[in-house]
C-alpha cells in the first residue's frame, strides 16, 4: 500500500482493509505462525470478504484509467 499511495493518493483509504486482511496471508502463508481460530468465524470472514472486495474495486478502477 505505501508504494501504492506514492503514485496514487487513494490508495491510502485501502489501509484498514487491507489491515483487515494481513492476518489472512499471515496464516495461509505461515500456518505456524497464524491465528487459524478466525476461518471459523463466519462474521470475520464476511469482513474479510468485503475487505477484499474494496481493495480489488480500487485496483480494477485503477488499471481501467
Amino acid at each position: 500500500m505505501n508504494l501504492c499511495v506514492k503514485f496514487d493518493g487513494e490508495f491510502e483509504q485501502l489501509k484498514q482493509d487491507l489491515a483487515t486482511l494481513q492476518p489472512y496471508y499471515l496464516s495461509t502463508r505461515y500456518a505456524d505462525l497464524g491465528e487459524t481460530e478466525r476461518f471459523n468465524d463466519k462474521k470475520l470472514a464476511e469482513e474479510a470478504i468485503g475487505a477484499a472486495e474494496r481493495v480489488l474495486e480500487l485496483v480494477k478502477d485503477r488499471f481501467r484509467t
